[in-house]
């Protein structure tokens, strides 16, 4: 039996392989170039050249309506929570009032265009100085968007420096209601940081805030070579006067190093005072680093020139 088992198994082996050799036979033989004649040539219709200076959001998906056609997909959907949510709103709300103190003394002016914002794409510009006022160029700048009240992602539009000093970044707000635009220095952490607040749908124009601030009670109109007597203020973003602000000051000559001085300050009923002193003729600077209660440290300094009378 089990030589009969094998004869067969033998026959159907060999009757397989005779079929493989007919087929094989009966097909056209042609060489690769032969072959390759009939398969299409795809030609494309149109180069691009990558810059590095793209904005993939606007490249890629549907551009810069990915974000609103992504949430009216979600409003069409039953059971996804929002499908009988509007995205209407007629209330008038007061501009937001925050803007982070760079704790290095960056001065940051920013417009955002259309003003009020609307619901999708926006352009922010930014106008950055150093503590000299001179433009800040060179910065790598990254920003994110999100929304404060609820998790609606994040995006990370790209930032380009136009200007020495100018930055803008491209923000799409999918619906209305509050958003956070960050823009932080990728290349030195710390060096750079900022949030805008924008409430999307509000009747009134957006301008920037006041951050915190020192305001010179006692303008230093002429200062002399010895001490000189400097009052000042720490202010709030409400333009209220702050008591028990821990304050370090530095005096500083710009155009050589002679030194740096580190004079003590007396606070009275919410008034600042210091005693700068200027060891000879020309520019001098005067440096504040406030540490106010319960905010963030910010930096402000004042310039002045002393002269021969």
């Amino acid at each position: 039996m089990k030589q009969r088992i094998g004869k067969i198994q033998t026959i159907l082996i060999t009757t397989m392989v005779a079929l493989n050799a007919l087929a094989a036979s009966a097909l056209p033989q042609t060489t690769d170039q032969e072959s390759m004649k009939d398969m299409p040539i795809l030609r494309p219709q149109k180069t691009y050249v990558v810059t590095g200076k793209e904005d993939w959001s606007a490249l890629t998906g549907f551009g810069t309506k990915t974000a609103e056609i992504t949430m009216m997909n979600l409003m069409m959907i039953g059971g996804s929570g929002m499908e009988h949510m509007s995205m209407r709103t007629d209330r008038a709300s007061s501009a937001p009032e925050t803007v982070s103190p760079s704790p290095n003394g960056q001065q940051v002016r920013a417009t955002i265009t259309p003003n009020p914002p609307k619901v999708g794409q926006n352009q922010l510009d930014l106008f950055i100085s150093g503590p000299d006022g001179k433009p800040l160029s060179g910065l790598k700048l990254q920003a994110t968007v999100e929304m404060t009240n609820m998790d609606m992602g994040v995006a990370h539009p790209t930032v380009e420096e136009v200007e020495p000093g100018h930055y803008v970044v491209k923000p799409t707000f999918s619906m209305l209601g509050p958003w956070q635009v960050r823009v932080v220095d990728a290349g030195v952490p710390g060096k750079f940081h900022s949030d805008f607040l924008f409430d999307v749908g509000s009747k009134t124009p957006w301008s920037q805030p006041q951050p915190w601030h020192v305001e010179l009670t006692q303008p230093l109109d002429k200062p002399q070579i010895g001490k000189n007597t400097l009052v000042f203020r720490v202010l709030n973003p409400q333009g209220e006067p702050v008591k028990g602000a821990k304050v370090q000051v530095s005096v500083t000559m710009t155009s050589m190093n002679m030194g740096t001085a580190h004079p003590k300050v007396v606070e009275k009923d919410g008034v600042y005072s210091t005693q700068v002193e200027f060891t000879m003729l020309g520019p001098w600077r005067v440096t504040l680093r406030i540490a106010p209660p319960n905010a963030k440290p910010f930096v402000q300094n004042f310039d002045f020139e002393v002269k021969a009378e």
